[in-house]
């Protein structure tokens, strides 16, 4: 069973989502295009039975209508959008059989994608959270809501039918032996622990806290305590993240190079654009659990960040904000900023100018950039064709992955603070608008 997968590309856009034969019931609609009728009005049965039971039992957050993307493929993988969709892939219709046949857990599996929404809608940016967090929930989650789907719906629900509480808690109870748990989902014994003592909807209670908190990347663990301690959830609950944050909270690794900002007074000079792109767009992307990044090299010391550009458009409503992060060479977040999602405009992209406060940078440095995106809202952030080895993905304090599809049309301006070392003089950049923009991260040679 696969998940939301960290820097997935959204490959989605809403006019694949209802297109094609489809199936619908009171709060699900599955897209079943070339894909087997009876099992399609299964998962829109089981699904619409899950996400009842999510809301009434564990008291989750779960949208009016689930969107449900059923196709064949060339491979086997089922994740969901963080918001109202589920997409399932399969190579065939023998993947949809029992697992004793097929090998996949498809039951299951929805349960598990259905529990993975309930968190990420409340928890919109989750990244201060482990694996064995969201994983683990979704496991557990997904376990409890087997059984229900079975209580309600039974065997013949799936075309061949079978018993599937199988994959439910009767497996997951098997897994509470020591090492019997897979490593990605370790931390669902610890939610079985919280809900088991204080009730089905106490995870809910946590994600509620969470939603609008102030997580501190280099203290999450301490920010989550301080949230939940403030949302009065009880002693029980204070004393179940006592045992749970060393596991599930993800600390990013921050910059030791000194944060130092000025007043754009404090910086008469001209701006000089540094870029890796050569200004012809070639594709674009919308990067789920990841974000877009670029290494620059600054010309000379003591230049300070003014504003980061970005060529894209929005799809989807304007509420939200992304982030800007400056990282030093390691790709630790030296500072953020955080800018409204109505910056860009829908339909054609342009250049978007996103001013920030004068920040000083390190020799070498990157701009990376997350949006958060789901399925039905995000930035697509575009990119030239060849790639000049500096653009990558990932978030601040992870290791950077190389981007080999080209470069992102990302760039950085810098000033020059009076009575620093100059740089050597070139004409051509002492304008906003390069004539050439260079194609190696601002490097001079």
């Amino acid at each position: 069973m696969t998940r939301i997968i960290a820097a997935c590309i959204i490959i989605f856009v809403a006019a694949l989502l209802y297109a094609g034969e489809k199936v619908q019931t009171a709060h699900v609609t599955v897209s079943h295009d070339g894909f087997p009728k009876p099992y399609a009005e299964a998962i829109a049965r089981m699904t619409e039975t899950a996400r009842a039971a999510a809301i009434e039992q564990f008291g989750l957050d779960l949208p009016d209508r689930v969107t449900v993307v059923c196709e064949i493929g060339r491979i086997v993988r089922l994740f969901n959008d963080g918001s109202s969709v589920i997409r399932l892939t399969v190579k065939s219709e023998d993947d949809l059989k029992a697992p004793a046949v097929s090998g996949v857990w498809n039951i299951y599996g929805f349960c598990h994608e259905i529990g993975h929404l309930g968190m990420y809608r409340a928890i919109k940016d989750h990244s201060f959270l482990e694996s064995s967090a969201k994983e683990g929930w979704a496991h557990y989650a997904g376990s409890r809501l087997v059984d229900i789907v079975y209580a309600k719906e039974g065997e013949k629900l799936w075309p061949d039918g079978y018993d599937y509480r199988a994959d439910g808690m009767k497996r997951f109870d098997t897994q509470r032996a020591p090492g019997a748990m897979p490593d990605d989902s370790k931390g669902a014994l610890l939610w079985a622990e919280l809900l088991e003592k204080s009730g089905d909807k106490a995870a809910a209670n946590v994600f509620a806290a969470l939603k609008n908190a102030k997580i501190d990347s280099a203290k999450p663990e301490a920010s989550v305590l301080e949230a939940l301690t403030a949302a009065k959830l009880g002693d029980d609950v204070l004393a179940w993240w006592a045992k749970a944050g060393p596991t599930f909270a993800r600390m990013r690794a921050t910059s030791d190079f000194k944060l130092v900002t000025l007043k754009r007074g404090e910086l008469p000079s001209a701006p000089k654009e540094l870029a890796a792109d050569d200004g012809k767009e070639a594709g674009r992307s919308s990067l789920a659990g990841s974000g877009h990044a670029v290494r620059f090299d600054a010309p000379s010391q003591g230049c300070y960040l003014t504003a980061v550009r970005l060529y894209g458009s929005r799809y989807g409503g304007k509420e939200g904000e992304f982030r800007v992060w400056l990282c030093d060479s390691e790709f630790r977040a030296i500072t953020a900023f955080s800018f409204p999602y109505a910056q860009f405009a829908p339909g054609k992209p342009k250049w978007i100018e996103l001013p920030v406060t004068p920040t000083l940078v390190p020799e070498q440095f990157f701009i990376c950039v997350g949006f958060n995106p789901t399925a039905q809202h995000g930035i697509f952030l575009h990119r030239d064709k060849a790639a000049s080895g500096s653009s990558f993905t990932g978030l601040p304090g992870d290791k950077p992955r190389p981007f080999g599809a080209g470069d992102w049309m990302m760039r950085a301006a810098v000033r020059q603070k009076p009575g620093d070392e100059k740089e050597p003089e070139n004409n051509d950049e002492q304008t906003k608008e390069p004539k050439a923009p260079r194609r190696d991260g601002g490097r001079r040679r």
